[in-house]
Formats: structure tokens, sequence, C-alpha cells
């Protein structure tokens, strides 16, 4: 990444992989410097996210 990106109080310091839904970056904690894996969601996508969790949801009630 040419220029340091930042979510919340993390940095974003390199792309690790993307899917359908989301984007997952290598990230460092602003605070306390520990890295962590973070998986930022596509706000496009956020909704068809729901949906499909709520449908997951529904679904493994009425089925068990």
């Amino acid at each position: 990444m040419s220029e340091t990106r930042k979510v919340g109080k993390y940095e974003l310091i390199s792309r690790l992989g993307e899917g359908s839904y989301a984007k997952v970056y290598r990230g460092r904690d602003g605070n306390t410097g520990e890295e962590y894996a973070l998986k930022v969601i596509s706000k496009d996508k956020l909704g068809s996210l729901n949906n499909l969790c709520s449908h997951s949801i529904t679904y493994s009630l009425t089925n068990t």
C-alpha cells in the first residue's frame, strides 16, 4: 500500500487477500503496536451479507 490507511485505531499495513464481501489486511493496533488480520467489509455488499446471515440464522433455528 502506497499511503497509510487507518480503520478506527488500526493502521492497514498490507492486503493479505479478498473475497466476495471483504478484503483482509495485515493491520497494527495504533495503541499497542500488536498486529492483527483485519477483515474490512465493503459497504455496498453489507446489505446482502446481512440478508444472508439473517436467512442462515432463521434456517438453523427452524431446522433444529
